[in-house]
């Protein structure tokens, strides 16, 4: 599926799509440089693309049934959109090799959970997406990966992932407020060091302060 630049295509709360497994999943084709010549079914923004659900009424992308547990479509690929219209939150996405790979652009994706995937997230080419109240779990490999992009990536849990998140040197990311545990490789992998580390110091408190 393309939405070439100047097309808006809204996803309304509560739609169920479901992907039709692809049976070639070799790594050649599903790697192609253009997205919609890929074997693996991607759904390609160019243009402007709004997949909003609510907390009662989520949005749900992934396998048709029987073909749950495994990698069987591409993913959304978010293609330098420039218009500020494209967001994704209060969405599950399942059964991509990247649930969403965001290339060149700024987009909100926010209150979605995201599991079973390869990848969560890949963000790269100087993207800078903005990353509010996701979960992130059970991916079968990274649950973020960053290459030559600036993420600011607040408030989310990433857990039971191979790998919570992965960075290069390149990368200038924002992580703050989220929450790490029991990603098998680890949490941070090739990331800053600092990243998860408290630095505030604590003044330590005098027998004077106590007395008070």
């Amino acid at each position: 599926l393309l939405i070439p630049r100047g097309v808006f295509l809204n996803v309304e709360p509560g739609v169920v799509i479901q992907v039709a497994a692809t049976a070639a999943c070799s790594a050649s084709a599903s790697f192609h440089p253009d997205p919609e010549h890929r074997v693996l079914i991607p759904i390609c923004v160019r243009g402007a693309f709004q997949c909003v659900g609510s907390s009662k009424a989520r949005i749900s992308i992934g396998l048709a049934p029987g073909a749950q547990g495994k990698v069987g479509w591409y993913g959304i690929v978010i293609d330098g959109v420039k218009s500020e219209f494209t967001r994704i939150s209060y969405t599950d996405l399942s059964g991509a090799l990247y649930a969403v790979r965001i290339q060149a652009c700024e987009p909100v994706i926010r209150h979605c959970i995201l599991t079973e995937n390869q990848t969560a997230i890949y963000c790269e080419m100087g993207a800078k997406p903005s990353i509010f109240n996701n979960n992130v779990m059970n991916n079968f490999g990274t649950g973020f990966l960053v290459r030559g992009a600036v993420p600011l990536i607040v408030g989310n849990i990433f857990t039971v992932n191979l790998i919570g998140l992965w960075s290069d040197k390149r990368s200038k990311i924002r992580v703050e407020y989220n929450n790490f545990w029991a990603n098998a490789d680890g949490n941070f992998l090739d990331a800053t060091p600092e990243l998860g580390i408290i630095k505030k110091k604590i003044p330590a408190v005098t027998d004077d302060k106590k007395k008070k």
